[in-house]
């Protein structure tokens, strides 16, 4: 019966729109209203259809407060439509309660039981969150039904056409009709503050106002892509949409496409939009696309000074390196004499603006004059201290810097190159720091020397260097352990991971006959495990114990345990083999 009822409507678009929502609604809840007519909550379960429904609602003394009542509690825009039919009624009540109806799925809030006014700014905000939401398509379809004469119905179904058919094109010719059509409506800035007011609908001011804020809501929710936006924002510059500086926008835009860049599109709408705007330069700035970033800043009238800052300190970084690396080549290509290259790469240094520049001349510096036959030990030495001045100075990563190299096997043997005649106080805590863990990285690379002669140079004390110290005097003779300073030993004995070490050593009061049995079970199995019989070793006890002692400075290392085990290893080898130790470890660092 309703869907023949249906049909007999004269207008096209109420009629597909009540046949499609009766399709969609097929199974309606009771209704819930009247408690004028004294029906009961249980009653109204019962009515289990639409058009009994609709009789109750006929049937109440205010049957479009009871459709409208029906189209809230039953959720179905249906009951808005036949709401409207009734005289007297309001579109502008009808409209609302089927879009709040609708919203309040999404975002809880816009709709209110009973409401049966509402403001111009209700109004605008319901306009608004319903374009937010992606509703644009309902927005359309209620303003076509109810007011389809009124003016903003051309502005929302010219952003249906962008937003769901992504025709920009046709729009431009509905903004410009719908621009016209606001020309004839009257303009009074007042009117729009009187709650619950219908007449500021045909206030040109109000709806000026609410279709900037429809357009902009559209522009920075309903599309995903930059291109869509951009088309939009042509769109609306070539309808000469008031708001908001579109061909301008238009023109940002287009120096950002195509680029990974985030847009604050609320920010970059409001009348001053220059945060919005400096945000994406700095963008452009971090991914070193200068020339973009130089032209927004001239679009919108930005200074561009720090760009062009950014643009030559990048330059710099990017080409120094290879200016630098592609001077050495040709000096080394023309067998320059060291001590002249090295002299001018210091004589650049002294005149470099940065501290990166100044270290990697200073570098270049100390590479030549150490490969000078003229180099002055002296010389070099303050040389050296300036490039590891200049080091602990940079805001880097701690790394192993490229000129310290890494001890050979030569360097080791028989003990630690450590003379130097240069001496530095270093008192910054900053770079202090940095001294610690570069001394902890040249540990653990395995550059003893350069970390001995480094801790000596900035007078800076570390314990590892000093048990790796006494570790390679032990292994290679020149120190007892008996002869071991009195610091080492009370490490040995009192440190949690080595206090075994207190019952097996001489230095403790223990006695030697135990050490020479233990001494001589290591020696048979380190043999049996490589295959080696060997003669019994000379200085069994002695060995023995400079093992044990080995064994308990190594387990106190923090940094340099590589290095420090394969010392250990070697002098193992020495012990089964009974060959000097620093053939097992020249044996090892080949291998």
């Amino acid at each position: 019966q309703v869907l023949e009822l249906c049909e007999q409507f004269r207008c096209s678009k109420v009629k597909r729109h009540l046949l499609n929502s009766l399709k969609l609604r097929a199974q309606t809840s009771a209704s819930v209203y009247s408690s004028e007519k004294g029906i009961g909550e249980a009653s109204h379960k019962a009515l289990g259809d639409l058009l009994l429904s609709l009789v109750h609602c006929h049937d109440s003394p205010d049957p479009p407060q009871s459709l409208l009542t029906a189209c809230i509690t039953l959720d179905n825009p249906i009951f808005t439509v036949f709401a409207a039919c009734y005289e007297p009624s309001s579109a502008l009540l009808c409209i609302c309660t089927w879009l709040a109806t609708t919203l309040d799925q999404q975002q809880p809030g816009y709709l209110t039981a009973g409401r049966m006014s509402w403001s111009s700014s209700q109004v605008e905000g319901l306009i608004v969150g319903a374009v937010s939401c992606g509703r644009g398509l309902t927005l359309a379809r209620a303003w076509s039904i109810f007011m389809p004469d009124h003016a903003l119905c051309l502005l929302f179904n010219s952003l249906v056409k962008c937003v769901v058919m992504k025709n920009f094109t046709d729009s431009v010719i509905d903004l410009k009709t719908f621009l016209a059509a606001c020309l004839n409506l009257r303009n009074n800035n007042h009117i729009m503050e009187v709650e619950g007011e219908e007449s500021f609908l045909n206030n040109c001011h109000w709806v000026m106002k609410v279709s900037m804020s429809t357009v902009n809501a559209a522009l920075i929710h309903n599309f995903s892509t930059l291109q869509h936006r951009l088309q939009f924002l042509n769109a609306l510059s070539m309808a000469q949409f008031p708001g908001s500086d579109y061909k301008l926008l238009h023109q940002v835009v287009m120096c950002l496409l195509d680029i990974d860049v985030t847009v604050n599109w609320t920010s970059l709408l409001e009348a001053d939009s220059s945060s919005a705007i400096q945000a994406c330069v700095d963008q452009l700035t971090d991914k070193n696309m200068f020339l973009q970033a130089t032209n927004l800043c001239k679009i919108v009238g930005l200074s561009s000074d720090s760009i062009l800052l950014a643009q030559w300190s990048h330059y710099f970084k990017t080409h120094m390196s290879g200016f630098l690396k592609k001077c050495d080549q040709t000096f080394r290509s023309a067998e320059l004499r060291p001590i002249t290259a090295s002299q001018f790469f210091l004589t650049l240094s002294q005149e470099a603006d940065s501290e990166e520049e100044r270290h990697q001349l200073l570098t270049l510096a100390l590479d030549w004059y150490q490969r000078s036959e003229e180099a002055n030990i002296c010389e070099q030495e303050k040389l050296e201290l300036l490039t590891w001045q200049s080091w602990l100075r940079l805001d880097t990563e701690v790394q192993v810097p490229s000129h310290s190299h890494v001890s050979s096997v030569a360097s080791l043997l028989p003990s630690v190159t450590e003379n130097t005649t240069v001496l530095a106080v270093v008192s910054d805590d900053y770079q202090l720091s940095r001294l610690d863990q570069l001394l902890e990285a040249l540990l653990d690379a395995g550059d003893i020397t350069t970390a001995s002669r480094l801790g000596i140079m900035f007078q800076r004390s570390n314990k590892d260097i000093y048990i790796l110290k006494n570790c390679i005097k032990l292994s290679e003779g020149s120190l007892k352990p008996l002869q071991l300073p009195s610091d080492i030993k009370l490490l040995l004995t009192e440190s949690p991971r080595t206090q075994y070490c207190r019952r097996r050593t001489r230095f403790t009061s223990e006695s030697a006959s135990s050490l020479r049995s233990e001494g001589t079970v290591a020696h048979t199995a380190l043999a049996s495990v490589s295959g080696i019989v060997s003669p019994e070793p000379l200085e069994l006890s002695e060995t023995s114990e400079v093992l044990i002692v080995l064994e308990a400075l190594v387990q106190n290392l923090d940094h340099g345990t590589t290095i420090a085990n394969m010392l250990l290893l070697g002098y193992r080898m020495a012990i089964a083999t009974n060959k000097p130790y620093q053939d097992g470890f020249s044996s090892l660092m080949k291998g």
